[in-house]
C-alpha cells in the first residue's frame, strides 16, 4: 500500500483547520494528497493555544488520513522547530494507546544543532523513546554522485566532473548551483548533456551560501536601495513572514520595504506566498540571508527593530508577542531588556496551560540573568522562581512547587521582596493543601493575607482559606471567604481569579448536596475559563461537572465528562489527570465492577505516593477498601484502612465521596461475612457524614 505524503508548506492555520474540519465531518479522506502547513498550525500566532491542543488536533488529522493508507510526515530542519520535535514525541508516547500507521521523518543539520541546546536536548529525549532510529546522512557515494550529475541534472562529462568536485556529494548544493546556471542562461543542451554556452563562464562558488548570496545579490540589482536590508529583516522574522509585521519591522528600522520586493522574490523562486504573507523557499536561504546581515554588522539592529515592533503589539494586549519580542532582544544582545517580555510571555503560556513552553521561556530568562551577573538579591530572580512554582503546581509536581516557592520565600524574607513573598506564601499554601496538610496551608494563607499592600496575594489567600474551610466541612464559613476573594480579584481585574471563585462556591454546593446550584456555578466558571483560553481551568470544570452528573445518577454523562477532562489534562501533561481517572474508578465501584476499579486505584496510589498528594491518597485508600473486601484480601484491606483513616483523621478532610466509599466498603465486608471490618468502615463513614452535617 502506498504511503500518503503530508507535505509541510505555508498554509495558514485557518486553511488547515478548515481542511481538518471537513475531514472530521466527512469521516473519510479523499484520494488526492492532503497538503497541510504543520509549522503554521503549531505556531502560537495571534491567539496562542496550548501545545497539547495543537498536537491533539494534528494527531486527529493524522488518524483520519491514515484510514486509507499509512502516513509519511516530513519535518524538515527541526533544529529550528522545538514544537515539531515535541509533536513527534507526543505521537510516539501515545502510540500504545492510539496506534496510528505514521512514519515521521525528521531532518536536522548537526552544524546548526550545535547552536541550539534546547532543541538538541529535546531531540536526545525523543531518540531515547522506543520506536525511534537515528540515521546519519553522509555525502553521496561516488556512484550516486555520478548518477545525480549525469542522469538527474543531465550535465556533460566535463561540467559534471567540475560540479561533482566542488559540491562534494551535497545534492542540494549541486541542484541549486545548476538551477542558478539555468536561470541565468549560462548552459545549453550539447550532444552528451548540458554544456556551457560559448563565451559563458561557470562561476563555481565554495559553498551553498555563496550560491544563495549570489542569487540575492543579482535580485537586488534592479530594486531600490535598502531592499537587501528588508530581506534581512524578513529572514529574522522567519520562518513565516506576515506582511504587516514585515512592513512594521522595516519601519521601526528605518528601512524601505518597496511593494515590488515580494513580487521579485517570488518571481526569482526565492519565496513562496502564504495566505498572510510569505516564506523563504528553503531554510538554508533564510540562514544565508541572516549570515549576510551578521557579516555586515546589521544583525543586532534588525533584531532590535523586530523587538520594538512586537513590543508595541504586546503593549496593545496582543498575546504571544511579548515572548517573541524577548527572543529578538536576546538575539540583539539586549539581555536586560529581554527579561520582562520573556517573563510576560511565560505568564501568557501558563494562562493558556502551555506549561513546557512557559518553563522553557523561564529557562532562557535565567540564562540571561546569569550572563548579566545579576546577584540573587535581584528581585527579578524571585519573579521567575514564583512563576516556576506556579507552573509546577498546575502540573501537579508538588515537590518542584515547594522547592521554587521556598527559594523565593527565603530570599524575599531576607531582602524584602514584598509581592514575591506574598506569591510564594500563597503557592506554598496551595501545595500544602494538596498534600492534605490543612493546618499548614491555613497558616501560610493567613501569613500571606497579613502582608501590607497585597491585593493579589490576599485574594488568593482568602480563596485558599475558603477551600480549607470547605475541606474541613465548615460549609457555612467557606462562602464568605470565597466572596472576599472575588471582591479583591474584581478590584485588580483578575478574571481567572473570579472564575476560581465560582468553582469554590460550586464545590460548597456540591458538598451540601445542592447539585443544581453546583452545576450552574461550574458551568459559569467553565464559560469564563473558555473565554480566557485557560484549558486547565476548563478541565477542572469538566471534571467537577462529571461529579454533578455522577452524584445525580447520570453515569453515562459523568463518564463522558471525566473522559474529556482526563484527555485535556493529559494533553497538558498535568499530573492532575489522576483526578478524573479516579472518578472513573468511582463509577466502576458504584456499579460493583471491582475488577475494573482495582488496577486504576493501585496505579493511582503509586503515582500519588510518588508525588506526596496526601488528600487524594486518602481517597484512594478509602476507595480501595471495597475492592479488597470483594477479593477477601484482608491484609490489603487493613493496610488501606489504617493509612486512609489516619490521613483523614489527621487532616480533618471531609467529602461526601469519602463517606460513600466507606459505606460501600462496609457493605462489601458484610457480604463477605466480616462484621468487624464492616463496623470499622461504617464508623469512618459516620465520621465523614457527621463532619459534613449530613
Amino acid at each position: 500500500m502506498m504511503a500518503r505524503h503530508l507535505r509541510c508548506i505555508g498554509l495558514s492555520r485557518r486553511e488547515v483547520l478548515a481542511r481538518t474540519e471537513t475531514l472530521l465531518r466527512s469521516r473519510r479522506v479523499e484520494d488526492e494528497d492532503e497538503w497541510i502547513g504543520l509549522a503554521d498550525l503549531m505556531a502560537p500566532g495571534d491567539a496562542p493555544r496550548s501545545a497539547g491542543e495543537r498536537f491533539s488536533h494534528l494527531e486527529r488529522h493524522f488518524q483520519l488520513l491514515a484510514r486509507q493508507r499509512p502516513v509519511l510526515a516530513l519535518f524538515d530542519d527541526v533544529q529550528w522547530g522545538a514544537e515539531s520535535i515535541a509533536f513527534a514525541r507526543h505521537l510516539l508516547e501515545r502510540h500504545g494507546e492510539r496506534p496510528t500507521p505514521v512514519l515521521l521523518l525528521l531532518t536536522v543539520r548537526d552544524e546548526s544543532l550545535a547552536e541550539r541546546p534546547f532543541e538538541a536536548a529535546a531531540l536526545g529525549e525523543l531518540l531515547a523513546l522506543p520506536g525511534t532510529t537515528a540515521l546519519a546522512v553522509p555525502p553521496l557515494s561516488r556512484e550516486d554522485r555520478a548518477a545525480l550529475t549525469h542522469r538527474v541534472l543531465g550535465l556533460a562529462d566535463d561540467l559534471a566532473d567540475e560540479v561533482d568536485a566542488r559540491t562534494g556529494g551535497n545534492p542540494l548544493f549541486a541542484v541549486q548551483l545548476v538551477g542558478d546556471w539555468v536561470q541565468r542562461g549560462v548552459i545549453e543542451v550539447g550532444e552528451t548533456g548540458f554544456v556551457l554556452r560559448p563565451g559563458a563562464e561557470a562561476w563555481l562558488p565554495d559553498d551553498l551560501h555563496q550560491v544563495w548570496a549570489d542569487r540575492v545579490s543579482r535580485l537586488l540589482e534592479d530594486l531600490p536601495e535598502g531592499s537587501g536590508q528588508a530581506i534581512e529583516i524578513a529572514a529574522i522574522l522567519s520562518p513565516f513572514v506576515e506582511r504587516r509585521e514585515w512592513e512594521a519591522a522595516c519601519g521601526a528600522a528605518g528601512v524601505p520595504c518597496p511593494p515590488q520586493l515580494l513580487e521579485s522574490l517570488v518571481a526569482s523562486r526565492l519565496a513562496l506566498r502564504t495566505e498572510e504573507g510569505w516564506t523563504f523557499v528553503h531554510a538554508m536561504l533564510r540562514e544565508s540571508v541572516e549570515r549576510l546581515a551578521r557579516e555586515a554588522g546589521r544583525y543586532a539592529a534588525h533584531n532590535r527593530a523586530c523587538a520594538a515592533m512586537l513590543a508595541l503589539r504586546a503593549a496593545a494586549g496582543e498575546r504571544g508577542t511579548a515572548e517573541r519580542s524577548g527572543r529578538h532582544l536576546l538575539l540583539a544582545g539586549e539581555r536586560d531588556a529581554a527579561l520582562e517580555p520573556l517573563l510576560q510571555g511565560a505568564r501568557e503560556r501558563r494562562e493558556t496551560s502551555d506549561y513546557p513552553a512557559a518553563l522553557a521561556l523561564l529557562g532562557r530568562r535565567e540564562e540571561a540573568l546569569q550572563a548579566l551577573g545579576s546577584p540573587l538579591a535581584d528581585p527579578r530572580w524571585g519573579a521567575g522562581w514564583v512563576l516556576r512554582a506556579r507552573v509546577h503546581l498546575h502540573q501537579g509536581a508538588l515537590d518542584e512547587a515547594f522547592r521554587w516557592a521556598e527559594c523565593a520565600a527565603a530570599a524575599a524574607g531576607v531582602v524584602g521582596w514584598g509581592s514575591i513573598l506574598s506569591e510564594a506564601l500563597r503557592l506554598l499554601g496551595d501545595a500544602a493543601r494538596r498534600r492534605g496538610e490543612l493546618d499548614r496551608a491555613a497558616s501560610l494563607y493567613e501569613r500571606c493575607i497579613a502582608l501590607p499592600e497585597n491585593h493579589h496575594g490576599a485574594a488568593a489567600g482568602f480563596w485558599g482559606l475558603g477551600d480549607v474551610a470547605r475541606l474541613r466541612g465548615r460549609l457555612a464559613e467557606a462562602p464568605a471567604l470565597f466572596d472576599r476573594s472575588r471582591r479583591l480579584y474584581e478590584e485588580i481585574g483578575d478574571a481567572h481569579g473570579v472564575a476560581d471563585h465560582w468553582i469554590g462556591l460550586a464545590d460548597v454546593a456540591r458538598q451540601r448536596g445542592d447539585l443544581g446550584a453546583a452545576g450552574d456555578l461550574y458551568g459559569r466558571a467553565r464559560a469564563q475559563f473558555e473565554a480566557l483560553g485557560n484549558r486547565y481551568g476548563v478541565a477542572r470544570c469538566l471534571n467537577s461537572l462529571g461529579d454533578v452528573s455522577r452524584l445525580g445518577g447520570d453515569l453515562g454523562g459523568a463518564t463522558a465528562l471525566y473522559l474529556r477532562s482526563h484527555a485535556m489534562l493529559d494533553e497538558l501533561r498535568s499530573a492532575e489527570e489522576v483526578v478524573p481517572r479516579l472518578n472513573l474508578a468511582l463509577i466502576s465501584l458504584g456499579e460493583e465492577r471491582f475488577a475494573d476499579a482495582a488496577p486504576v486505584l493501585l496505579e493511582s496510589q503509586e503515582l500519588l505516593e510518588g508525588m506526596s498528594w496526601g488528600g487524594l491518597l486518602a481517597c484512594v485508600h478509602t476507595g480501595s477498601l471495597a475492592c479488597a473486601a470483594h477479593d477477601r484480601a484482608w491484609t490489603a484491606w487493613d493496610d488501606h484502612f489504617d493509612c486512609g483513616a489516619a490521613m483523614l483523621r489527621g487532616s480533618g478532610l471531609l467529602d461526601p465521596d469519602l463517606a460513600w466509599a466507606a459505606e460501600l466498603a462496609a457493605q462489601a465486608c458484610e457480604a463477605a461475612g466480616d462484621q468487624a471490618r464492616a463496623g470499622a468502615a461504617r464508623e469512618l463513614a459516620r465520621e465523614q457524614w457527621a463532619g459534613l452535617g449530613r
